[in-house]
């Protein structure tokens, strides 16, 4: 998997956002991503917390632009990472996407936070164009709800 199949699969998770921040449309939203690609079925095998960062992403969202949750960093390998280091993790990326200036700027933020993510981005090179996707979906979402 490549650039293009992030980006792809990021278009493929956060497509029809109207139902971005409501907890069982964006539950479902992940089950099915996380079923569809057969390399995401394999990866939430392999590192356990990446489900739970998804979720934390896509389900707990931004609620009126803000994010709540103690963030602390992790000096932790990737295969050691539990479902609770995912939550932190996709806490920490809302945070940063809300106080970055681009999305690009948010995910490389991130993984100097996160020194395990910059592993995944260096084995995977669809991680980083998939979490800009989703990051750019979520701030259109969230300026579309600030303006209405």
């Amino acid at each position: 998997m490549d650039e293009l199949d992030g980006d792809a699969m990021g278009i493929s998770l956060m497509k029809d956002s109207s139902g971005l921040f409501s907890k069982n449309l964006g539950e479902a939203r992940v089950t099915n991503f996380l079923e569809e690609f057969r390399c995401m079925k394999s990866l939430k095998e392999e590192y356990i917390f990446l489900e739970s960062m998804l979720r934390a992403i896509v389900v707990v969202g931004w609620k009126d632009g803000r994010v709540g949750g103690a963030i602390s960093p992790s000096e932790r390998k990737l295969a050691t990472l539990t479902e609770k280091d995912g939550i932190v993790l996709g806490l920490s990326f809302l945070r940063l996407l809300g106080a970055a200036a681009t999305e690009e700027g948010a995910f490389a933020s991130w993984i100097l936070k996160y020194l395990c993510l910059a592993d995944l981005d260096n084995k995977f090179p669809f991680f980083r164009p998939l979490m800009i996707k989703i990051g750019k979906e979520i701030r259109h979402k969230v300026s579309s709800a600030s303006g209405e």
